[in-house]
C-alpha cells in the first residue's frame, strides 16, 4: 500500500513539472558569443529542447547583431518573432548565413531587418529551405550585395514571404531549383515542388534581378518601383503567377522573361493556357519589354495576360500570347498622320478595334479626342469633325484655327477607357503610345518652309532653301574645337558638331602642310570623331576640316592641326604554346603565363581566364576580360585598325568567352605594360570540366638595352636606362649629328666642318668666336665687339669703326675726314672743322654768329635775316621803313613814330586827328576828309546829318537824328511827347500832338466830336429817344421797349426798360386789354418773359398790353403806354 502510494506521488509530481515547462526562449542582448540571452544561443537551445518552440527580444532591444559565425541551422518547428524591423538588424557580415531549413521543419520568423548575406552562391544565405517551409512576414532585406539569398532547394520545400520589404539590393535575392513539376496547370499550390510566394510586399530601387527561379513562382498584391533590372528570370516548367500589383518606373531591358523545354513530349498539350500568368496588374511608366514569355508557339500558347493595365510603357510585351484579353493597354495606335490640305488626320491601329467589348461596333467621331499644345495654331473643337475607316486606319476631321507653324503638337486619345476595344476585350488606355505628332504647316511648293513665311514660294522642286524659302547659298559655319590624339599607326580626331545647316563633314589630310588631300567624307552631321588609320609611325600628319550642307556649300576650313602617330611596342619574337591540364592547381606557376609583373594569366578548374597578378578569381558576375587587359580580333600586322575593348557584352566579340573559341587569333595588350602580344586560342575545356586551355602567343623581341626598340632596329645599342628614345632606338647621350665626337646632349658648336679637331664643348677653330659678334676668331679684326652690336665681316661693329683716325668712332664722330694731325674735341671735331651755327662758314672767320638754321649767307656768314642797314635792330628782310632817322625808336617793322602813316592820307599818325581816313579822300592839315567831320558829335559825319545840333548824349538813328527831334507827322510836337501819331496835316493840334479829329476821352473808338456820349464808354452809340444824347449818359427819362418775342430763340426774349436800373423803388405793372393786371415789379431787373402773374402760364400768342411806371414806388404814375407781344 504504502508503494503505490509513493509511485503516484511521483508520477503526479512528474505530470505537474510537465506543466510548467519553459516554452520561450528571449533575446536580450545583441553579442553573438553563444551566451545565455543571444540569439545564437536561443536558436541553439530552441533545437534542443522540443518544448521550446518560439523566440522573443525583450522589449527595449534595439540595434544589429552582426553574426561571427553561420547561425546554427533551424532543426526543430520554430517561431522567431522579432520586435520589428526598424529596432532589430540581423547583419550576415557579408561571410555568414543565417536561417537554413531542413527536412519537414516549419520556421515563422517576423520584425527584422536582414542585411549583408553571406557570399555562397544559390546557398539561401538569409532563408535556405529545403524540403521545409519558412512563412516570413514584416521583414526587411536591404543592403544585399550576395546573390541569391532566398532558395527554395529541393523536395517539397516552400518559401512564403509578405507584408515585407525589399530595397536597394545589388544581387539575385531569389532562387529555386530540383524537385519535381507535374505536367498539367494546377491551382493547387501543394502539387508543386519548392514553391516560392512573394504577397504584400514592397519592391524598390534594386539592381540586381529579383527572382531566378525554375520552380513555382507566386507575386501577388505586391509593388515593385524604380528597380533596374530584370524583375523575373523564370525557366523551367512550372506554373508562373503575377497577380494584382504595380509595377512603376521600373528599367530592366525587360522585366520578364520566360525559357522553359515545353514540347509535345512534356506540357505542350496538357499544360493550362495561363500556366503562366498575368493578371490584374497596373504596368506604368516601365522601360525595355515588360512581358517576354519565351521564343516559341510552346511557350506563347502557355501564357495568359489579363485585365492588366499598360501606360506609357516600353513594349508591353513581345509575340503572341495565346490569352490577352481584358487588359487596358498603350499599343493600339500605330501611327497618326496629318493632311494639313483636306484637314485631316490619318489614325492607323495595331489590330482591328471596336466600339464595344464585345469584338462589333464601327468606331466614331466621339469615341476620340484632340489636343493641342505649342505653336501659333489653335483647336476649334476638341472631337473630330468626321470620321471614315478602311481596314484599321481612320481619319479624322480637325477644325483647326490660325496658321499652323509646324510646332503645334496635337495628341489624339480614346475620350475615355470604354471607348475603344480589340476582338479579346482589351480597352485602349487613354495615354497611348505613338499618339503625338506635330502639325504639318501648309508648303505648296514642298521645299520645307512654310507659306506664311516662304519669301521664294515657287520653288523648284528638289531645291534647297534657307529658311526664308529661297535657294541656299550659305556657306555652313567652320568646324571648331578640333582636337587630335594620336594612337598606334592612327590618329584620332575629334571636334564639335555644328549647330547650323550641317549634312556633313570633310577631313582633308596628309604628310605635306602644303598639299592636303580629301581623307574622309562623312555625311552625318552628328559625327564628331573620325579615326584615320594605317599611318607611318614617327611621321607628321596634317589635318584640317570642312562642313557642308545639303545644297553643297561648303566652309571656310578649320586651321590645320598636326599630330604623329606612335609606335607600338609589339612582342614578335619566336611563338610558344602556353597550355594548362584540366583539374590541375591553376595556383602553381606551371599553370599560369607570367606575361609581366603586372599580368599573370591562368584559369580556375570551371571558369575563365584572370589576372592572378591583381585579381583573386575570375569575374563571373560582369564577365569581364582579365584585369589590366583588352582584345581585339585580329593580328599585330593590322594593329593600327584594330578595336580593344573587354569581353563584357561587347558585341565585337561573341557574348562574353572570346577564348571559349578555337582557332581564333586575337591580340592581346598588357594595359599597364604597353605591350602588344599576337594569341591564338588553341584548345578550351567547357566549365565544370576542369578548366583546361591552351594557347599559342609572341615572345619579346631581343631588346638588349630594353629601351623597347628591338635590337636589329635600334641604331644606338647600349642607351642608359632611363633615357627617352627616338623611333631608332637613340637618346640624346647618344646622338652625334655632326660627327664630331661630342653628342649632341653637350656639343655647343653643331655642324662642326668634317676633319677639324674639337674641344671638349665640341667646337672646333673656325667655330670659336670669343666676343659671339657671329665673326669666327680666325678672321676677327675687331675683338671684344659689344654684346649685340651688329657686326662687317670684318667682325667690326659701328662702335669699334674710325674712318679719319682722330681716336673718335665713326658712330659718334662728328666730323669727318678730320685733317691729320689736328686735335678734336669729344664729338670728333677739330677747330677747323667746327661751326657753331652751321652755316658753312667757320667759326674762325663768321662775323655772323648763330645764323638761323637752312638760311643762305655771305663769306662773312652773315646772312639777309642779320644785316641792318639802318641799324635799328630790325634786319633789312623785315624793316618797312629804311632810313630810320638815327636814335628814333622803331616797332618790329623797322619804323619810328615819325615813320608811321596808318591810313596813309600824307599826314603822320603823331599829328593825324582822323585816322583810317578812307583811301583817295582829301584831307586838311589834321588829316580828316570831309567824311570824317561830325559837328555835333553824334557819330554821324556831317555829310549826311539831317540832324545837326543833337543835344549832347543823346542816342541818334542812321540819319543823325535822336528821338527828341524827330516829327514823323510834322505837327510840331516831337514823337516823344506826342500822344496822336499821323495828325492831319491842315488841323491844329494841343500839346499833346493830337487834333479834334483824333481825341476820343472814353476810347470807345468814336471821336468826341461824334460820340453821344462821350465820357462814358459807347461803342454803339444807342439812343432810343432819339435826343442825341446815349442811352448810356441819359439818365432822365427811360427807354421802354415797345414790343418783345419771348420764342426762346435768345433774341429780344424779356421785355427790356432802359434806364430803369437809376429808379430802384420803381413799379411796373402791366394790364391786358381788359383791364387785368397780368405782371407787376418792383426794382423790374428787365427779365419778364410773357408770363402769368403768379403763374407759369404764358400770355396769348399775340396782344397788346397796357403798362404802368411808378419811378419812385409812391404811388404815382410817372410814365404809361402800349406793348406788344407777339411770336409766342
Amino acid at each position: 500500500m504504502k508503494k503505490t502510494t509513493v509511485l503516484t506521488f511521483v508520477i503526479a509530481l512528474l505530470c505537474f513539472s510537465a506543466s510548467w515547462a519553459q516554452t520561450t526562449a528571449t533575446v536580450n542582448s545583441l553579442a553573438d558569443d553563444g551566451t545565455s540571452g543571444t540569439l545564437r544561443w536561443a536558436m541553439t537551445t530552441a533545437n534542443a529542447d522540443v518544448n521550446i518552440n518560439e523566440i522573443i527580444f525583450d522589449a527595449g532591444l534595439t540595434g544589429t547583431i552582426t553574426i561571427t559565425s553561420n547561425l546554427p541551422n533551424v532543426a526543430s518547428n520554430m517561431v522567431i518573432t522579432g520586435p520589428g524591423a526598424t529596432d532589430i538588424t540581423i547583419s550576415g557580415d557579408n561571410q555568414y548565413k543565417m536561417f537554413v531549413v531542413n527536412t519537414g521543419i516549419v520556421l515563422d520568423i517576423s520584425g527584422f531587418t536582414a542585411t549583408k548575406s553571406a557570399s555562397e552562391y544559390n546557398k539561401g544565405n538569409i532563408f535556405h529551405v529545403s524540403r521545409s517551409t519558412v512563412n516570413a512576414s514584416d521583414m526587411v532585406f536591404t543592403g544585399i550585395t550576395n546573390s541569391t539569398p532566398f532558395v527554395s532547394w529541393e523536395g517539397n520545400s516552400a518559401l512564403n514571404i509578405s507584408n515585407s520589404t525589399f530595397s536597394d539590393n545589388s544581387a539575385i535575392l531569389f532562387r529555386s531549383d530540383h524537385g519535381s513539376t507535374p505536367n498539367t496547370t494546377s491551382d493547387i499550390e501543394t502539387d508543386y515542388t519548392n514553391r516560392i510566394t512573394v504577397t504584400g510586399s514592397t519592391f524598390s530601387s534594386n539592381s540586381g534581378i529579383i527572382f531566378r527561379t525554375e520552380r513555382y513562382v507566386k507575386i501577388d498584391d505586391c509593388i515593385f518601383t524604380d528597380n533596374i533590372n530584370q524583375i523575373g528570370v523564370f525557366n523551367g516548367l512550372n506554373r508562373y503567377q503575377v497577380l494584382n500589383s504595380t509595377f512603376t518606373n521600373n528599367t530592366g531591358y525587360q522585366l520578364f522573361s520566360f525559357y522553359s523545354a515545353i514540347n509535345n513530349g512534356w506540357g505542350a498539350s496538357t499544360l493550362g493556357t495561363n500556366n503562366t500568368l498575368f493578371d490584374g496588374n497596373t504596368f506604368t511608366r516601365n522601360t525595355g519589354t515588360i512581358i517576354n514569355p519565351g521564343w516559341s508557339t510552346n511557350n506563347y500558347n502557355k501564357t495568359t495576360i489579363s485585365n492588366n493595365t499598360f501606360e506609357n510603357n516600353g513594349t508591353n510585351y513581345l509575340g503572341n500570347p495565346i490569352v490577352v484579353s481584358g487588359n487596358i493597354l498603350s499599343n493600339f495606335i500605330t501611327s497618326i498622320i496629318h493632311s494639313p490640305n483636306d484637314g485631316t488626320v490619318s489614325v492607323t491601329m495595331s489590330r482591328p478595334v471596336f466600339n464595344s467589348d464585345l469584338g462589333s461596333g464601327t468606331l466614331e467621331a466621339d469615341d476620340f479626342q484632340f489636343a493641342l499644345s505649342g505653336g501659333n495654331a489653335t483647336l476649334g473643337s476638341t472631337s473630330p469633325t468626321s470620321i471614315s475607316g478602311s481596314g484599321n486606319t481612320y481619319v479624322l476631321g480637325i477644325d483647326v484655327a490660325g496658321i499652323i507653324h509646324g510646332t503645334e503638337e496635337l495628341t489624339i486619345s480614346p475620350i475615355d477607357e470604354n471607348s475603344i476595344y480589340d476582338a479579346d476585350a482589351n480597352s485602349a488606355s487613354i495615354a497611348q503610345a505613338n499618339s503625338t505628332i506635330n502639325l504639318k504647316f501648309l508648303d505648296e511648293d514642298e521645299d520645307g518652309v512654310a507659306n506664311y513665311e516662304d519669301v521664294c514660294p515657287e520653288t523648284p522642286a528638289g531645291e534647297i532653301v534657307e529658311e526664308d524659302g529661297c535657294t541656299d547659298v550659305t556657306k555652313p559655319l567652320t568646324p571648331v574645337e578640333i582636337t587630335s590624339v594620336a594612337g598606334l599607326n592612327n590618329i584620332t580626331l575629334n571636334w564639335t558638331a555644328n549647330t547650323d545647316d550641317t549634312k556633313g563633314y570633310r577631313i582633308y589630310g596628309g604628310a605635306d602642310e602644303n598639299a592636303l588631300t580629301l581623307v574622309a567624307d562623312l555625311n552625318n552631321s552628328s559625327i564628331t570623331e573620325y579615326k584615320h588609320s594605317g599611318l607611318t609611325a614617327n611621321t607628321t600628319y596634317y589635318y584640317h576640316l570642312t562642313a557642308y550642307d545639303l545644297a553643297g556649300n561648303e566652309s571656310d576650313s578649320s586651321p590645320i592641326i598636326n599630330n604623329v602617330p606612335t609606335l607600338a611596342f609589339i612582342w614578335d619574337g619566336p611563338k610558344l604554346i602556353v597550355e594548362k591540364i584540366s583539374n590541375t592547381d591553376w595556383t602553381e606557376a606551371e599553370n599560369q603565363d607570367f606575361l609581366t609583373d603586372n599580368v599573370i594569366l591562368t584559369r580556375d578548374n570551371n571558369k575563365s581566364l584572370f589576372n592572378i597578378a591583381k585579381e583573386a578569381s575570375y569575374g563571373e558576375m560582369d564577365h569581364q576580360s582579365p584585369l589590366d587587359t583588352e582584345w581585339a580580333h585580329g593580328t599585330t600586322a593590322d594593329l593600327g585598325t584594330l578595336n580593344f575593348s573587354p569581353w563584357a557584352y561587347d558585341m565585337s566579340f561573341i557574348e562574353w568567352c572570346p577564348p571559349c573559341f578555337e582557332n581564333r587569333e586575337f591580340v592581346l595588350h598588357l594595359i599597364s605594360d604597353d605591350i602588344y602580344i599576337d594569341v591564338k586560342i588553341l584548345s578550351w575545356e567547357e566549365e565544370f570540366r576542369g578548366g583546361g586551355f591552351s594557347y599559342e602567343r609572341s615572345t619579346p623581341s631581343p631588346d638588349e638595352d630594353g629601351d623597347r626598340i628591338k635590337d636589329s632596329l635600334d641604331n644606338c645599342l647600349g642607351t642608359p636606362e632611363g633615357e627617352t628614345i627616338d623611333v631608332n632606338g637613340c637618346s640624346d647621350s647618344q646622338k652625334d649629328a655632326d660627327n664630331d665626337g661630342v653628342s649632341d646632349a653637350i656639343d655647343t658648336c653643331v655642324d662642326t666642318p668634317t676633319g677639324e679637331t674639337v674641344d671638349a664643348n665640341g667646337c672646333s677653330d673656325s667655330q670659336k668666336d670669343a666676343d659671339n659678334d657671329g665673326v669666327s676668331d680666325a678672321i676677327e679684326t675687331c675683338d671684344d665687339t659689344p654684346t649685340g652690336e651688329t657686326v662687317d665681316i670684318n667682325g667690326c661693329s659701328d662702335s669699334q669703326k674710325d674712318a679719319d683716325n682722330d681716336g673718335v668712332s665713326d658712330a659718334i664722330d662728328s666730323c669727318a675726314n678730320t685733317p691729320t694731325g689736328e686735335t678734336v674735341d669729344i664729338n670728333g671735331c677739330s677747330d677747323s672743322q667746327k661751326d657753331a651755327d652751321n652755316d658753312g662758314v667757320s667759326d674762325a672767320i663768321d662775323t655772323c654768329v648763330d645764323t638761323p638754321t637752312a638760311e643762305t649767307v655771305d663769306a662773312n656768314g652773315c646772312s639777309d635775316s642779320q644785316k641792318d642797314a639802318d641799324n635799328d635792330g630790325v634786319s633789312d628782310a623785315i624793316d618797312i621803313c629804311i632810313d630810320t632817322p638815327t636814335g628814333e625808336t622803331v616797332d618790329v617793322n623797322g619804323c619810328s613814330d615819325s615813320q608811321k602813316d596808318a591810313d596813309n592820307d600824307g599826314v603822320s599818325d603823331a599829328i593825324d586827328s582822323c585816322v583810317d581816313t578812307p583811301t583817295g579822300e582829301t584831307v586838311d592839315a589834321n588829316g580828316c576828309s570831309d567824311s570824317q567831320k561830325d559837328a555835333d558829335n553824334d557819330g554821324v559825319s556831317d555829310a549826311i546829318d539831317m540832324c545837326p545840333n543833337t543835344p549832347t548824349g543823346e542816342t541818334v538813328d542812321a540819319n543823325g537824328c535822336s528821338d527828341s527831334q524827330k516829327d514823323s507827322d510834322f505837327d510840331g510836337v516831337s514823337n516823344a511827347l506826342d500822344m496822336c501819331s499821323n495828325s492831319p496835316e491842315d488841323e491844329g493840334v494841343d500839346s499833346n500832338g493830337c487834333s479834334v479829329s483824333q481825341k476820343d476821352t472814353d476810347e470807345d473808338s468814336v471821336q468826341d466830336s461824334l460820340d453821344n456820349c462821350p465820357n462814358q464808354f459807347n461803342p454803339g452809340q444807342e439812343d432810343r429817344d432819339g435826343d442825341g444824347l446815349g442811352d448810356v449818359c441819359d439818365t432822365v427819362e427811360l427807354n421802354v421797349s415797345q414790343t418783345f418775342t419771348p420764342n426762346g430763340d435768345g433774341i429780344n426774349d424779356t421785355w427790356t426798360i432802359y434806364n430803369i436800373e437809376n429808379y430802384p423803388n420803381s413799379l411796373v405793372r402791366v394790364f391786358n386789354s381788359w383791364g387785368k393786371e397780368v405782371f407787376s415789379a418792383r426794382n423790374y431787373q428787365n427779365d419778364w418773359d410773357g408770363q402769368f402773374k403768379n403763374l407759369n402760364n404764358k400770355l396769348p400768342d399775340a396782344g397788346s398790353y397796357y403798362f404802368q411806371i411808378d419811378f419812385d414806388g409812391n404811388g404815382s404814375v410817372d410814365q404809361d403806354g402800349w406793348l406788344y407781344i407777339t411770336g409766342l
